[in-house]
């Protein structure tokens, strides 16, 4: 899955030129301004979203340590802008004053890779030692496959935060970090997931994306990507779920409703994904918040997700519709040390009719499930508490 840097090259945009001489203007005042402002905390999520580790960590640090110099980045028009701002100080992003904030700043904390204001300018300063910050990633969700565009030696990552320890073993000793860059402090998300919640009769579908279905390759047009999608077993599959009679039938019987939530990479296909069934909604950004749909949800139904780990933690039964796996594994994410039958959270289905009748056990028998899921549980979380912001900030304080 991952790039060449001359691969990246080419998919430079007008844009991007934009950024690199935005860059180039920021430098002199960015050399004064971080003389004056030596401890700058820069956060982010997405650049039109405030819902993951970032934010999390930027609240906690604002009511728990208003001293600090703490700025969140996130576009203006964001649906979320207002519930950052009530909390301290904002930067558009993108803007001029993000990029003097970004080469100004101690610490560039964020749940995504791509932290800084343009991700091509970033990546080749990050790549190549130029920035001077230190670079915090916070994840997005727990690790479980190999994902090499996350080595050492593309990221310049100074902090790699782990919620497990098996994914914390794993990360350590393929990825490439020093010693310490990569430590087990918990998402920061999950302090909030863990507090206590109504739950609701409702099965919630979130399926992962497919990078052959979401990111143009060369020479692929918007209209070829689409068709793509649509000739897809990706939207066969689901869709033959969602408009399924027996499915509908059984949500109608049982008094269930269910909620259909695409990856973000994938949004832009909810238009073509529908239900005849009142029982049945297709999930939308931003009206759906995923954090909120896995705390009211009883029943997850994915594919490959780590959104199933966070379902796992709140000791929930999900299951695992895979009918594309050898796919996925080839175009997609290679295997890292979790295998969905040996160590999976619930069962694995291969086809419709196996998830159905899973889904359909689970539902009339009040959720009875093997033991074994229970055990895998117990045994996967190393971290069950709700001081996952406080370990984290605590770790960025030690950096030097």
């Amino acid at each position: 899955m991952n790039q060449s840097l001359w691969q990246k090259l080419k998919r430079v945009k007008l844009l991007d030129l934009c950024h690199i001489a935005l860059f180039l203007i920021a430098i002199p005042i960015a050399l004064i301004y971080r003389m004056r402002h030596r401890n700058i905390w820069l956060f982010c999520d997405l650049p039109g979203e405030a819902r993951d580790n970032g934010y999390w960590l930027f609240r906690y640090v604002r009511e728990k340590h208003p001293e600090l110099d703490a700025i969140f980045a996130i576009n203006s028009t964001s649906p979320d802008y207002m519930k950052v701002a009530v909390f301290g100080k904002t930067v558009p992003f993108g803007s001029y004053r993000h990029w003097i904030l970004y080469l100004s700043a101690k610490h560039v904390i964020s749940s995504q890779k791509a932290s800084g204001p343009n991700a091509s300018v970033c990546y080749v300063l990050e790549r190549f030692r130029l920035f001077r910050g230190n670079k915090i990633f916070l994840q997005h969700g727990i690790i479980k496959d190999n994902i090499s565009f996350l080595y050492y030696k593309y990221t310049n990552i100074r902090l790699f935060t782990c919620s497990t320890e098996a994914e914390f073993q794993y990360v350590k000793e393929h990825y490439g970090y020093p010693n310490g860059h990569v430590q087990l402090l918990g998402l920061c998300r999950f302090d909030e997931l863990l507090k206590p919640s109504c739950t609701e009769n409702t099965l919630l579908i979130i399926p992962t994306w497919r990078k052959w279905l979401s990111h143009p390759t060369e020479g692929t047009h918007k209209q070829d990507l689409e068709n793509g999608f649509l000739n897809s077993s990706f939207y066969q599959n689901w869709n033959g779920l969602l408009n399924s009679d027996t499915f509908s039938q059984m949500l109608e019987y049982h008094n269930w409703n269910a909620v259909f939530y695409l990856h973000r990479e994938m949004q832009k296909y909810s238009k073509h994904l529908q239900s005849s069934s009142s029982r049945i909604r297709i999930g939308t950004f931003p009206e759906f918040e995923v954090q909120s749909l896995l705390k009211q949800s009883k029943l997850l139904v994915t594919d490959y997700s780590s959104v199933a780990m966070d379902f796992a933690l709140l000791n929930k039964p999900l299951c695992y519709y895979q009918f594309d796996y050898e796919d996925f594994r080839k175009r997609h994410l290679e295997e890292g040390y979790f295998n969905y039958i040996d160590d999976g959270f619930g069962p694995v289905c291969k086809n419709e009719q196996e998830l159905l009748n899973t889904i359909s056990k689970y539902i009339s028998e009040t959720f009875s499930e093997d033991s074994i899921y229970q055990y895998r549980r117990d045994m996967f979380f190393t971290l069950r508490d709700c001081n996952n912001c406080k370990r984290t900030y605590e770790a960025i304080v030690k950096i030097d």
